[in-house]
Protein backbone atom coordinates (compact mmCIF):
# COMPACT_ATOMS: atom_id res chain seq x y z
CA UNK A 1 0.00 0.00 0.00
CA UNK A 2 1.30 3.40 -0.92
CA UNK A 3 0.69 6.51 1.13
CA UNK A 4 -1.78 8.98 -0.33
CA UNK A 5 0.57 11.94 -0.14
CA UNK A 6 4.34 12.20 0.00
CA UNK A 7 4.89 15.79 1.01
CA UNK A 8 8.64 15.45 0.41
CA UNK A 9 7.93 15.73 -3.35
CA UNK A 10 6.58 19.26 -2.96
CA UNK A 11 9.15 20.08 -0.28
CA UNK A 12 11.91 19.09 -2.70
CA UNK A 13 10.33 21.13 -5.50
CA UNK A 14 10.11 24.16 -3.25
CA UNK A 15 13.71 23.78 -2.06
CA UNK A 16 15.11 23.30 -5.55
CA UNK A 17 13.30 26.42 -6.81
CA UNK A 18 13.91 28.54 -3.72
CA UNK A 19 10.16 28.79 -3.23
CA UNK A 20 10.31 30.00 0.37
CA UNK A 21 6.92 31.69 0.22
CA UNK A 22 5.26 28.59 -1.23
CA UNK A 23 3.72 30.61 -4.08
CA UNK A 24 4.94 28.23 -6.77
CA UNK A 25 3.84 25.16 -4.83
CA UNK A 26 0.38 26.69 -4.36
CA UNK A 27 0.18 27.28 -8.12
CA UNK A 28 1.20 23.69 -8.90
CA UNK A 29 -1.37 22.37 -6.42
CA UNK A 30 -4.08 24.62 -7.83
CA UNK A 31 -3.39 23.43 -11.36
CA UNK A 32 -3.37 19.79 -10.26
CA UNK A 33 -6.63 20.13 -8.36
CA UNK A 34 -8.40 21.67 -11.35
CA UNK A 35 -6.92 19.41 -14.02
CA UNK A 36 -7.08 16.32 -11.82
CA UNK A 37 -10.84 16.57 -11.53
CA UNK A 38 -11.18 17.19 -15.27
CA UNK A 39 -9.04 14.11 -15.96
CA UNK A 40 -11.13 12.12 -13.49
CA UNK A 41 -14.25 13.02 -15.45
CA UNK A 42 -12.49 11.93 -18.67
CA UNK A 43 -11.43 8.69 -17.01
CA UNK A 44 -14.94 7.88 -15.81
CA UNK A 45 -16.42 8.63 -19.22
CA UNK A 46 -13.82 6.47 -20.97
CA UNK A 47 -14.41 3.60 -18.54
CA UNK A 48 -18.17 3.82 -18.98
CA UNK A 49 -17.75 3.83 -22.77
CA UNK A 50 -15.01 1.17 -22.58
CA UNK A 51 -12.87 3.47 -24.71
CA UNK A 52 -9.42 1.99 -24.16
CA UNK A 53 -7.33 4.71 -25.87
CA UNK A 54 -9.14 7.50 -23.99
CA UNK A 55 -8.93 5.60 -20.70
CA UNK A 56 -5.22 4.95 -21.04
CA UNK A 57 -4.54 8.57 -22.02
CA UNK A 58 -6.50 9.96 -19.06
CA UNK A 59 -4.90 7.45 -16.66
CA UNK A 60 -1.42 8.21 -17.96
CA UNK A 61 -1.90 11.98 -17.73
CA UNK A 62 -3.41 11.76 -14.24
CA UNK A 63 -0.56 9.46 -13.18
CA UNK A 64 2.04 12.03 -14.20
CA UNK A 65 0.16 14.91 -12.63
CA UNK A 66 -0.39 13.12 -9.35
CA UNK A 67 3.25 12.06 -9.21
CA UNK A 68 4.36 15.67 -9.56
CA UNK A 69 2.49 16.63 -6.38
CA UNK A 70 3.38 13.51 -4.37
CA UNK A 71 0.20 11.49 -4.91
CA UNK A 72 1.75 8.04 -4.54
CA UNK A 73 -1.41 5.95 -4.19
CA UNK A 74 -3.18 7.79 -7.02
CA UNK A 75 -0.13 7.27 -9.23
CA UNK A 76 -0.18 3.54 -8.44
CA UNK A 77 -3.90 3.22 -9.20
CA UNK A 78 -3.48 5.03 -12.53
CA UNK A 79 -0.65 2.66 -13.43
CA UNK A 80 -3.09 -0.22 -12.97
CA UNK A 81 -5.63 1.46 -15.27
CA UNK A 82 -2.97 1.97 -17.93
CA UNK A 83 -2.68 -1.82 -18.18
CA UNK A 84 -6.32 -2.31 -19.15
CA UNK A 85 -6.56 -3.89 -22.57
CA UNK A 86 -9.26 -3.21 -25.12
CA UNK A 87 -11.68 -6.11 -25.29
CA UNK A 88 -11.01 -7.11 -21.70
CA UNK A 89 -14.07 -8.17 -19.77
CA UNK A 90 -12.59 -6.73 -16.59
CA UNK A 91 -14.96 -4.61 -14.56
CA UNK A 92 -13.38 -1.18 -14.45
CA UNK A 93 -15.89 0.30 -12.01
CA UNK A 94 -14.14 -0.76 -8.77
CA UNK A 95 -10.75 0.54 -9.90
CA UNK A 96 -12.19 3.77 -11.28
CA UNK A 97 -14.10 4.19 -8.01
CA UNK A 98 -10.83 3.76 -6.10
CA UNK A 99 -9.22 6.42 -8.28
CA UNK A 100 -12.14 8.79 -7.60
CA UNK A 101 -11.87 8.17 -3.84
CA UNK A 102 -8.11 8.62 -3.87
CA UNK A 103 -8.23 11.89 -5.79
CA UNK A 104 -10.54 13.20 -3.05
CA UNK A 105 -8.11 12.05 -0.34
CA UNK A 106 -5.19 13.65 -2.16
CA UNK A 107 -7.20 16.82 -2.63
CA UNK A 108 -7.67 17.11 1.15
CA UNK A 109 -4.00 16.34 1.79
CA UNK A 110 -2.92 19.02 -0.67
CA UNK A 111 -5.30 21.51 0.93
CA UNK A 112 -3.65 20.87 4.29
CA UNK A 113 -0.19 21.27 2.72
CA UNK A 114 -1.01 24.83 1.77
Amino acid sequence: MYSSFDRSVLDHLRASLGDESGAFARRVISIFRRQGHELMDDLERAARDRDQPALVLAAHTLKGSSGSVGGQQLTHLCEQLELWEDGSEADLAPLVGSVRAEIEVLDRELESYL
